[in-house]
């Protein structure tokens, strides 16, 4: 898994690091399980030496954690970033698990999938969204201190978290503190699954009490991102003066170490000592390199609002998710619930 991230994130980063002057801080979660020192520093040694596209500028890394199982964990993170008063371009959740075999359990109380893959990337972006816009407000308050910043600010620092225990890791990449080209706004890129279809929002048992099975759990998740997008969207649009964005991305089907693990647990235990070696033979041979995700999660982060906000994009082109996937009703109600969880009001009423 180690080797996939780096190259992944490798190749993410020198692609935004190209995208022009659109990008002035993108923060990017990735998923870690080791918490040792070592591996918690691996991302910003490997994106550190990363070089860049011509004509673009270097910029540091630096690691902090972020342990989406963990609510405070979120809020203290959301906190550390925003008080930087840096603007925020794109904020790409990445992090996740899949269908591990047993019901595990937060220290929130919640069923590891749901908050590790849905809820914790949907306090985030309401607590990074509520730090811009309080950005904004003090900007355009104080425009002549303002302008007086903006005259010695210098280029900023990229950041790169790895993740410790279930942890996501952020990277920002910025071309100037002040400004992100054309986009006022943050543009909010929620990685979902085509597993979706197969998922459905279990209100009576959110954190599977009564039953669990890995996989469903895992498409519940991801169904649960896409009517979250439905819904952020829907609220960002009541706005006339709305410059934030919201995207869901499917990146396909990829060579990860979650993809070939939920393959081999779902193999007999009879039949293993013959299937997982079918499956490693032939899991090269149909799912992607990683790399191959980078493409979508790119267009999903950088084209126009008027083509992707609130839509779902796969393949880099917009399609059609699952009907369930399209139920307002549903995404109300998970709003709300989602609020009740996480002990929030939301950024967008």
């Amino acid at each position: 898994m180690r080797q996939v991230l780096e190259d992944l994130a490798q190749d993410l980063s020198t692609r935004l690091s190209g995208a022009g002057e659109l990008l002035c801080n993108a923060v990017v979660l990735l998923r870690r399980q080791s918490s040792s020192p070592p591996e918690h520093n691996f991302a910003g040694q490997k994106l550190n030496g990363i070089k860049p596209l011509q004509g673009c500028q270097n910029y540091p890394v630096q690691v902090s954690p972020l342990d989406l199982a963990s609510f405070d964990s979120v809020r203290a993170f959301a906190s550390n970033f925003n008080a930087r008063s840096v603007p925020l371009a794109v904020l790409i959740c990445n992090a996740g698990v899949m269908a591990p075999p047993n019901r595990l359990e937060t220290q929130d109380g919640c069923e590891q999938q749901f908050q590790v893959n849905y809820l914790g990337h949907w306090l985030l972006t309401h607590q990074l969204l509520a730090g811009q816009q309080q950005l904004r407000k003090s900007q355009t308050s104080q425009p002549a201190q303002q302008t007086q910043q903006q005259s010695h600010v210098g280029p900023s620092k990229q950041h790169h978290s790895s993740v410790l225990g279930r942890v996501a890791g952020s990277k920002q990449q910025s071309q100037h503190e002040a400004g992100c080209g054309d986009r006022k706004g943050t543009r909010v890129v929620m990685l979902t699954s085509m597993t979706h279809s197969a998922g459905r929002i279990r209100f009576d048992d959110l954190h599977a009490k009564q039953g669990y099975n890995g996989f469903h759990r895992y498409a519940d998740s991801k169904l649960a991102i896409l009517l979250a997008v439905r819904e952020f969207a829907k609220r960002m649009d009541r706005r006339t003066d709305r410059v934030d964005s919201i995207v869901a991305a499917h990146p396909g089907l990829l060579q990860t170490d979650l993809a070939r693990k939920w393959l081999h647990n779902g193999c007999p235990r009879l039949l293993r000592p013959f299937g997982i070696p079918i499956i490693d033979f032939l899991f090269p041979r149909v799912f992607l390199p990683p790399q191959y995700a980078v493409q979508t999660i790119l267009h999903a982060a950088t084209a126009p609002d008027d083509t992707v906000h609130g839509r779902y994009v796969a393949n880099s082109k917009v399609v059609k998710p699952a009907k369930t996937a399209q139920d307002d009703a549903v995404a109300r109600r998970l709003w709300d619930v989602s609020c009740e969880l996480t002990h929030l009001v939301p950024v967008y009423h």
